[in-house]
C-alpha cells in the first residue's frame, strides 16, 4: 500500500474496530503531511508537529500516552541535513 493510500478494514481485515480504522487513517494522514513538510522543506518544528499527532493517534489504539521525553529520545536520533 502507498503512502497516503485509504485503509481498508474490509481488504485488510486486521482493524478490530471503526474507531481503530480512523486513528489509523488519522496517523496515516499526519505522516504525510509531515512527509510533505519535509519535502516542501518547512522548519523541522512542523514537521514534528504532524508526527507527534500521529504518535498520538496510535497511542489512543493502544491505549498509552507518549511521553514528550519519549519523543525527544527519538528525534534526537535523527541527523537533520539541509
Amino acid at each position: 500500500m502507498a503512502l497516503g493510500e485509504k485503509i481498508s478494514a474490509i481488504e485488510f481485515g486486521l482493524l478490530p474496530n471503526l474507531r481503530h480504522k480512523m486513528l489509523l487513517q488519522e496517523a496515516l494522514d499526519a505522516v504525510c503531511r509531515s512527509a510533505e513538510a519535509v519535502r516542501r522543506q518547512d522548519p523541522f518544528e512542523l514537521a514534528a508537529i504532524t508526527i507527534r499527532e500521529a504518535v498520538d493517534a496510535l497511542g489512543r489504539i493502544l491505549g498509552v500516552a507518549v511521553t514528550d521525553d519519549v519523543l525527544e529520545d527519538i528525534f534526537s536520533r535523527f541527523c537533520i541535513g539541509k
